[in-house]
């Protein structure tokens, strides 16, 4: 649920600061990560020294790579230059355009997960955006907000925001509601609004289903009391079904028009996920489904499947020019450049379809297409034709709202940094996030994990992708190739040889064989590989390893057995033996663990987890927990002065003068505060983080 829950009806105003954020966030800690922590029922070492609420001096600054996953998109009816986005993560990100798309600025920050903005079509100053479990009003063309809660067990999910037209009072939100207090069960459900978004009643469908949800809901432009919505349910032990709902009374009530022969045959084809009312036809509707579209002419009554250009291919969204509604635009799931996803183009009602070639990335989430400008926003930004799909360009300048699990600043040249872009491969910059260049996207499937870059060749980096592929780079970026394929977790370069890479993973067959804990380690800058299996048990699996800066033959290593309880092991001959340490954490979610030497006394190490961050002043024998954090995504040490400590979590970053004994708050002005990773550069003295969908943060320290 989101913070500062209000009574059911009453609208309050947003006011919405980086510190007033963060003094909720133990509050609402489950909804700012990309993951809940683990319950806190298991005992630790040690004893956390309070953390100093005392914030430090100075501020922190976004500086990109641009764009971001965009949720929802819509245009000013009145303005046609006037956009507005609202993109994913937490907190929810409103920006505004005045100039199509050409130039951002942020509005607004929303304490929701945002699903969808629209403008009233009369009075396009005022601003309606769905948030999961609440709706957000703006009258001052999203200055600032005010909020109401959905009823109880109403849920926006990836639902749709619709308006009427006539009135612009009446509004639907697609969504979700629970059915059952036990086992969680849902049902496919809108929340309708007749009083602009004050109070809200929720109708259910399909009510007896084991889950559901509407993905989108629409008024007809052309008739306003004609509605649709689509989405689909299960029960148990069945597979997803399909349904279309009409309404011909502005949604008083709805009939299931779900054609069985168009729709139910498609196994993950049932799945619905867009629609499109033609403007001036009120009859006319098209359904974005897994395996294509399908199309009505008849409010319903009969349906027409024509299937997208590939088979395998699933349309997401599905949109209609608003000057000829023959021409129509779909944008597929799928995310490569190279594979035939992203946007399609019909001009004859859908019936056949071109490809839309061009510089655009991620799968599409909704499109606006008026005449020869088209917008399209994506899980990387909003993209932009002026020319009805010919050509493209980037269209998100000052959206920085871009996922960044991984970032990696070169040291010897710190104005060059490589961050990983989740949906759309590696950016480059050469001048401190100044600009931006793209480079290779992995083929987009793969999940960048971590980024390392030589410390004194600034063009040699090095990409652990999709907990397999480990990619390497001697041009500072522009080509890669994959030098170790197998199963990974972590990649570090030794802190006394820097040709040494070690990648922590398992070592054993690749693929579907027996694995077990191990690392595989090159000292040749990656050319050749030696494997090192550290357990017996098939299943078990290293999640990140660290090098003592003072001793290459010592190693640390944390993970998993194969029954999933956490482990530590040291070695002090570069792994041909190995002890097994005390376990400082409890939780076996160690998979984003981080383990960090301290280089100017061996004897402390750091290790970072689901349960916190532990320390140890004896190379690992016993431990103790420090601070209060949890899920510790990076843990940094400044080299020059290993007093200081760093530490990112989802609610922002910690620092410490003292080893790790005290810690004070360091997130004044980082907005977007989810902190994915953590990077330093000494020299200069700047700490980077990178943010889960708010881009990579830079502040002096």
């Amino acid at each position: 649920m989101p913070f500062n829950r209000l009574e059911e009806g009453i609208v309050k105003k947003i006011i919405v600061s980086p510190l007033a954020l963060m003094s909720t966030l133990v509050i609402g800690a489950a909804l700012i990560g990309p993951r809940p922590g683990p319950a806190q029922s298991w005992s630790e070492q040690g004893t956390a020294p309070a953390v100093a609420a005392r914030e430090r001096a100075g501020t922190w600054s976004a500086i990109g790579p641009f764009g971001g996953k965009i949720i929802g998109v819509a245009r000013n009816p009145k303005s046609a230059k006037e956009l507005y986005a609202v993109a994913g993560g937490y907190p929810g990100q409103v920006f505004r355009s005045t100039n199509n798309g050409g130039s951002w600025t942020r509005t607004a920050l929303l304490t929701d997960y945002l699903n969808d903005i629209v403008l009233d079509p009369l009075n396009p100053n005022t601003v309606y955006v769905l948030g999961g479990w609440e709706f957000f009003k703006s009258g001052d063309r999203g200055a600032t907000f005010s909020e109401v809660k959905f009823p109880e067990g109403f849920h926006a999910g990836e639902g749709r925001l619709a308006v009427k037209a006539t009135n612009p009072k009446i509004l639907i939100a697609a969504g979700t509601h629970a059915t059952s207090s036990g086992a969680y069960r849902t049902c496919m459900a809108i929340a309708k609004s007749a009083n602009g978004g004050k109070t809200w009643v929720v109708q259910k469908f399909e009510a007896s289903s084991n889950s559901g949800c509407v993905r989108d809901v629409a008024f007809s432009p052309r008739n306003p009391e004609i509605v649709f919505l689509c989405g689909y349910f299960s029960k148990a032990g069945s597979s997803s079904v399909p349904r279309v709902f009409v309404s011909t009374n502005g949604g008083q009530t709805w009939k299931n028009v779900t054609s069985a022969a168009v729709f139910n045959p498609m196994n993950s084809g049932s799945l619905l996920y867009g629609l499109a009312l033609d403007p001036k036809d009120a009859n006319k509707a098209y359904v974005a489904h897994a395996l294509g579209l399908a199309r009505t002419s008849d409010a319903g009554s009969s349906w027409r499947a024509q299937v997208s250009p590939s088979a395998s291919l699933p349309f997401n969204t599905v949109a209609v020019d608003t000057s000829n509604s023959s021409i129509l635009y779909a944008g597929s799931l799928g995310s490569s450049r190279t594979t035939g996803n992203g946007c399609y183009k019909s001009t004859d009602g859908g019936k056949t379809w071109k490809h839309l070639s061009g510089s655009y990335y991620g799968y599409i989430l909704r499109i606006l297409a008026r005449g020869p400008r088209v917008h399209t926003a994506t899980s990387a930004g909003i993209f932009q034709s002026a020319n009805s799909g010919i050509s493209w360009k980037t269209s998100h300048a000052g959206i920085k709202a871009t996922d960044v699990p991984a970032f990696g600043v070169a040291p010897s040249a710190p104005l060059n940094i490589y961050a990983a872009a989740n949906a759309y491969g590696i950016f480059k910059t050469g001048d401190g996030g100044a600009s931006w260049t793209q480079g290779p996207d992995f083929n987009l499937c793969d999940q960048v994990i971590r980024i390392a870059v030589h410390p004194t060749n600034s063009k040699t980096v090095y990409v652990l992708a999709g907990s397999a592929t480990v990619y390497k780079s001697t041009d500072g970026g522009a080509s890669f190739k994959d030098v170790l394929y197998h199963n990974c977790s972590n990649l570090a370069l030794s802190p006394t040889n820097p040709n040494t890479v070690v990648v922590a993973g398992q070592t054993g067959s690749v693929g579907t064989g027996l694995r077990y804990m191990g690392l595989h380690i090159s000292k040749d800058g990656g050319a050749n590989w030696t494997n090192i299996k550290i357990r017996n048990d098939a299943g078990s699996v290293a999640a990140a390893a660290a090098g003592d800066p003072k001793n290459g033959n010592i190693l640390y290593v944390v993970g998993t057995t194969a029954a999933g309880s956490p482990v530590c092991y040291k070695s002090t001959n570069a792994g041909v033996s190995w002890a097994v340490l005390a376990v400082p954490m409890q939780s076996p979610q160690v998979s984003s663990s981080n383990v960090v030497v301290d280089p100017g006394n061996s004897k402390i190490v750091y290790i970072g987890t689901w349960d916190g961050v532990f320390r140890s002043e004896d190379g690992g024998a016993n431990w103790a927990e420090t601070g209060d954090f949890w899920d510790a995504e990076a843990v940094v040490i400044n080299k020059n002065n290993p007093k200081e400590v760093f530490v990112g979590y989802p609610g922002g970053v910690y620092y410490s003068q003292d080893r790790g004994l005290t810690w004070s708050l360091f997130s004044e002005g980082l907005t977007v505060y989810n902190t994915q990773w953590l990077e330093i550069d000494a020299t200069n003295r700047f700490l980077y983080a990178g943010t889960w969908f708010g881009g990579i943060w830079k502040r002096e320290f």
